[in-house]
């Protein structure tokens, strides 16, 4: 759990992982399976865990762009890093990634590493794999997801706080369309299907209430989650264990939500019933 610290040492908030459901492979739409493989892992099925070729195009991407637009991580290699390791950037886990894909290969087929691949990855507002997403964001089971919402769906991981559809539906809708023509481009659909699904507008289940109300100053807990999900993304923060000290002072918080109650209870007869400080 990621740990919420007052300026005076008191634990505001642990947020972690709670959402998940697996589901099994065959219960998940092949239009999903294939999205995913499109827009993640293009050579998923003809590598042994570690893509050179894909490495190759993503450096030669980012140097064209002067700037990280593609990684060259293979879904194996993600399916390692989530299950065994941090998200730390150093070399010495990049090898270990590379060690544990290999091993993963060697150890599962394909369509057991894609299940499991599909059951483990963070798709933002909190659901962990393709069954609790769907249910997020979409209120249904993920075998009953169109081409379009799988198309979505497969385009959160990549970065899911700034993909989310809760967040940003706009942004969601442009990279579902990168999924669904990088779909096309790989022949998983047809050029009328892909501009079919283009057109949809997807209809997103409204954000349900989260257990919040267990935080100490939630608002300012929440504000707190929204800066550093922006900044580092909401899957180090729902998995990385950090301890995140902040300025708020609790016991002056405390105090301060105190004389505000007691002076709307002493402002009823004016009608008052809300104020600020």
């Amino acid at each position: 759990a990621t740990k919420i610290i007052s300026d005076d040492g008191v634990v505001l908030a642990e947020v972690y992982e709670e959402n998940r459901e697996f589901v099994r492979l065959e219960d998940i739409p092949k239009d999903l399976q294939n999205a995913t493989v499109a827009i993640e892992d293009a050579r998923f099925y003809k590598h042994l865990g570690i893509d050179f070729k894909g490495i190759a195009r993503a450096i030669y991407q980012n140097i064209r762009h002067k700037q990280i637009t593609q990684g060259g991580s293979t879904i194996t290699q993600q399916l390692a890093r989530n299950i065994y390791l941090t998200r730390e950037k150093t070399l010495s886990r990049k090898l270990q990634e590379v060690v544990l894909a290999l091993q993963l290969e060697r150890n599962f087929s394909k369509q057991q590493i894609l299940e499991l691949y599909l059951n483990e990855v963070y798709y933002g507002s909190g659901a962990c794999g393709v069954q609790a997403a769907s249910k997020v964001y979409f209120g249904k089971d993920v075998k009953d997801l169109t081409l379009s919402e799988c198309a979505l769906l497969a385009g959160l991981p990549q970065k899911p706080s700034v993909y989310s559809p809760h967040e940003n539906l706009d942004l969601a809708i442009k990279r579902r369309n990168t999924v669904l023509d990088r779909m096309a481009e790989l022949g998983y659909i047809t050029e009328r299907q892909c501009e079919k699904a283009k057109k949809e507008r997807p209809r997103i289940a409204p954000r349900k209430p989260t257990g919040i109300a267990r935080y100490k100053a939630p608002w300012f807990v929440t504000y707190v989650l929204k800066q550093i999900s922006n900044e580092y993304g909401a899957d180090l923060v729902y998995r990385g264990g950090l301890r995140v000290y902040t300025t708020l002072n609790y016991e002056m918080q405390k105090a301060a939500e105190e004389a505000l109650r007691e002076g709307v209870r002493n402002a009823k007869h004016l009608n008052v019933t809300q104020g600020a400080l």
